[in-house]
């Protein structure tokens, strides 16, 4: 799961992690532009999905990692380009609940 997908660093990334053959979830605040970015990467035979995410907002986030584990059966890896994680994340990554923690 990439935080900020929509564009940048962030998109690079989700295009990397795909053409590595990772399923990834991109995720933006403009959920529009992420869903673009995650048909343009199946468009291209490869496992992606796309919606809105706020990372500052604490709903959101756990929300998210319940979709993001549903689609792709487990997170291992979770990369933010909108700068440091957010304390609820962390934590919830440190509790498994994100599934295991390791280094992209």
């Amino acid at each position: 799961m990439v935080t900020g997908a929509a564009s940048g660093i962030g998109r690079a990334t989700v295009d990397l992690l795909a053409a590595a053959g990772a399923s990834v979830a991109v995720t933006d605040i403009d959920g529009d532009r992420a869903i673009s970015v995650a048909r343009a990467i199946q468009d291209r035979g490869l496992n992606a999905a796309g919606w809105a995410l706020d990372v500052s907002d604490n709903v959101s986030i756990p929300l998210s990692s319940a979709i993001s584990l549903r689609i792709s059966g487990a997170s291992t890896c979770w990369s933010t380009m909108r700068g440091p994680l957010p304390p609820h994340l962390t934590l919830l990554i440190a509790l498994g609940v994100a599934g295991t923690r390791r280094e992209c």
